[in-house]
């Protein structure tokens, strides 16, 4: 039996307008989600790993919450969203998940009949570099012991990967041998993450990784390591869960002809989200 997830990650929608003045993010989400809509894919679960918002604004979940349940009923599948560091969590926590804040990290566990999906909140209070507090990883440990029917997704925001990106060296997840010490010999077959707006794929504790496309925008990996360069095209992965292994392939999509919708010097842009 195989199962099908869609994942998508980085949709950036502001409080209000358009992101950096001209990107509608909010028509790209519903273009990415008229996409997958009019295809043959019927999915189990709609997966998005992080930056539903761009500043966390309360009004931003407003925006993505309609388009994202829309598209869920549509397909008859369940929705998964966990936060990034651009989104607000007390404003995350009331939009998305529909509960007053806790203060506790969001961690979530959804399953799709024996297959157990774990979504980790990785967003760190005051950065926007990833972080796994001892308590999450002690309750990660405790949910591995015992290994699912059909094996275990990890998601979560922050890549515990390397990215080739100057932008994102220093704001992936921090201290990774921590988790890779509760990842490793667990019956965890794929890591899925987002937050590089880029595509790729690596190997953490013995475990397939991969790196999601951005709904927003793309980041050129082959820009200079000051350098942030954003081209037009968002994308989404289709991830098949088969038996034996697990498919996940990118499909790219754009809604602009503008070939970049960034391109300034790195310190320009950080300069705009204040952090650690």
């Amino acid at each position: 039996m195989s199962r099908v997830i869609v994942q998508l990650s980085d949709l950036h929608l502001p409080g209000e307008g358009d992101l950096f003045g001209h990107i509608d993010t909010a028509a790209r989400l519903t273009a990415a989600l008229d996409l997958l809509v009019r295809s043959r894919w019927r999915p189990e679960l709609l997966l998005v790993t992080g930056d539903l918002a761009d500043h966390g604004a309360a009004e931003s979940y407003r925006r993505v919450r309609p388009l994202l349940d829309g598209a869920a009923a549509t397909l008859g599948a369940r929705l998964l969203c966990i936060p990034g560091n651009h989104d607000g969590v007390e404003n995350f926590e009331r939009g998305m998940l529909d509960r007053e804040p806790s203060g506790a990290a969001l961690d979530q566990v959804v399953r799709l009949g024996g297959l157990r999906v774990l979504a980790l909140d990785s967003t760190s209070r005051g950065g926007h570099h990833g972080s796994l507090e001892d308590e999450q990883l002690s309750a990660l440990a405790a949910e591995l012991a015992e290994p699912a029917p059909e094996g275990t997704l990890l998601a979560l925001h922050h890549p515990p990967v390397p990215s080739p990106l100057g932008a994102m060296r220093g704001i992936v997840l921090r201290d990774p041998e921590r988790l890779a010490a509760v990842v490793s010999g667990s019956d965890v077959r794929m890591i899925l993450c987002g937050h590089c707006h880029h595509v790729g794929a690596a190997q953490f504790a013995g475990v397939p990784v991969w790196m999601a496309p951005a709904v927003a925008y793309t980041l050129d990996n082959l820009a200079g390591t000051t350098q942030v360069r954003g081209v037009a095209e968002g994308g989404l992965t289709l991830l098949q869960v088969h038996e034996d292994t697990i498919v996940a392939t990118h499909r790219p999509f754009t809604t602009t002809h503008d070939e970049y919708v960034i391109d300034s010097e790195l310190s320009d842009e950080l300069a705009k989200y204040p952090g650690d």
